[in-house]
């Protein structure tokens, strides 16, 4: 619904490009059938295997699936570059692909939608990614960043019963370099039919109310947030809402994200 406006005034994408980072290779197939399923216009994505192919990996193909149709999703009309890179022992896919992603100024917006917490990858992991994520600021691109699904506790894996290695965030968002990008779920549990279509089609009606996106009990799902324990506070952070300290804060937006309302996809030819 808040998109409609922007796709009234033809505003969906064209002339933008979007690079998706990832670790794996994807069906194409599967990229076609989101479209056509979602009624949108044929839009074939590029795939860019840099170095080795990774091939499939599970796990990882429903991950790049995931942001490669969204993507195509939300800006039907732009063209998107995926850009994949298998895992060495000395450097992890995601790092090569964003690099490639830099390094070749491939894309006016980046999205990356994986993570490893600031204390595992130390302060000078820190510093690489916000180095990383000024270069391509310099170059105008944008980058957007997830900021985790463990809620506070970035430095576990989301599906854990409890949380053991204390608060932390996303180190390849913190930097102000990017927009590190959270977590909301709708709030509309007591009366859902005031914002959902009853019948046919699951629509939305309008604005649906959101609160911040935590589903955790017996998991740690929620969105990842809060401050980074080695970056300082930029000067547009300054602002109503934001502790008075001199960290940098994580999300900068958000936007639902939550197994609440899931997005559906399609992986193998599965929906």
């Amino acid at each position: 619904m808040a998109c409609n406006p922007l796709y009234a005034a033809s505003v969906k994408g064209s002339g933008v490009t979007i690079a998706v980072i990832g670790r794996s290779n994807i069906v194409p197939g599967d990229i076609a059938t989101f479209q056509s399923f979602s009624g949108l216009p044929s839009n074939p994505i590029q795939t860019i295997i840099n170095g080795p192919d990774p091939d499939l990996v599970n796990g990882d193909q429903m991950e790049s699936s995931l942001d490669v149709e969204w993507a195509s999703g939300i800006a039907p009309s732009a063209t998107e570059k995926f850009i994949t890179s298998a895992s060495t022992t000395t450097a992890d896919g995601i790092q090569l692909s964003a690099q490639y992603a830099v390094s070749n100024n491939i894309g006016d917006i980046i999205s990356l939608s994986y993570g490893s917490c600031e204390k595992s990858i130390s302060r000078s992991g820190v510093n690489y990614w916000s180095s990383l994520w000024q270069q391509a600021q310099t170059q105008g691109q944008t980058v957007l960043v997830s900021s985790g699904d463990s809620g506070v506790a970035g430095c576990d894996i989301s599906s854990q019963a409890t949380a053991v290695g204390g608060a932390g965030v996303n180190g390849l968002c913190s930097s102000p370099y990017s927009t590190c990008v959270g977590g909301t779920q709708f709030n509309n549990t007591s009366n859902p039919s005031l914002y959902w279509q009853s019948s046919g089609t699951v629509s939305a009606l309008s604005y649906i109310p959101e609160t911040v996106w935590n589903e955790s009990g017996s998991n740690l799902y929620a969105s990842g947030g809060g401050k980074s324990r080695y970056l300082s506070k930029p000067v547009w952070q300054v602002s109503p809402g934001v502790p008075v300290d001199n960290a940098r804060y994580v999300p900068d937006v958000s936007q639902s994200a939550s197994g609440h309302d899931g997005y559906i996809i399609y992986v193998s030819g599965s929906q």
